[in-house]
């Protein structure tokens, strides 16, 4: 009998493979359009400030970065609250 439980599992594994869930499939459709906006935001701002502002590419593209960069760290961050006691801290497990 064990051995027709390992086969229906293994079956059903099969069968599953091919397939991923809806969550999963839209939080990866959630981050290409992310993507996609932040790269047409900073492709206009870009020439925005080379076109119309008469800033250098370079000087235009070191800000982007480093502003990424910046990002990078304030997202830690972002978003915690430590409270008193576990009761009114929501989210501070990250300090």
């Amino acid at each position: 009998m064990s051995e027709q439980v390992l086969e229906t599992k293994k079956k059903k594994a099969k069968d599953n493979s091919g397939k991923i869930g809806f969550v999963k499939f839209f939080s990866w459709t959630l981050r290409s359009v992310s993507t996609g906006t932040n790269l047409m935001v900073m492709g206009y701002l870009t020439l925005y400030c080379t076109n119309y502002l008469g800033l250098n590419a370079g000087i235009v593209s070191i800000l982007l970065v480093a502003s990424k960069i910046i990002d990078a760290f304030t997202d830690l961050f972002a978003g915690v609250d430590r409270g008193q006691n576990k009761y009114e801290a929501r989210q501070g497990k990250t300090l």
